[in-house]
């Protein structure tokens, strides 16, 4: 067929093209190198991020500043190269009602908070998670 050589060529060029923005070195906050699959920004900026996942032995209930400058989430529970930069709507919501100091708050609260900033758990039990955010 004649248009199998031009299909072949434009998948040639894509392939190509996606090669060389498959990848980019990031350097992390305390220097360590990590390789980025920078083709995920594009294929994934509207998938919803997993939370809380793990990511190099930790575990994360909100986006985070891990081996990048910018804030990031994974997009599976065990991280596996599917992540997307944060945008403010992909940050860890309230979870209401929570549990701090074994009583139960059904709004953001100043209790325990050392700045006397309004705050909230976003996981059922901060006791537990000791995940927060403020409000």
């Amino acid at each position: 067929s004649p248009l199998l050589p031009f299909f072949f060529q434009i998948s040639i060029c894509l392939s190509a093209s996606l090669l060389l923005l498959s990848q980019v070195t990031n350097t992390g906050r305390k220097g360590h190198k990590t390789t980025i699959p920078l083709i995920n920004v594009f294929l994934f900026s509207d998938a919803k991020c997993v939370f809380p996942f793990f990511y190099k032995g930790s575990l994360y209930f909100d986006c985070t500043l891990h081996d990048s400058h910018y804030y990031w989430c994974s997009l599976t529970t065990h991280f596996v190269n599917r992540w997307k930069y944060c945008r403010n709507t992909d940050y860890a919501k309230c979870a209401l009602p929570f549990v701090f100091r074994g009583k139960e708050y059904k709004s953001c609260t100043k209790e325990g908070s050392i700045l006397g900033k309004y705050w909230c758990s976003i996981t059922p039990n901060h006791d537990q998670d000791r995940a927060w955010r403020y409000c």
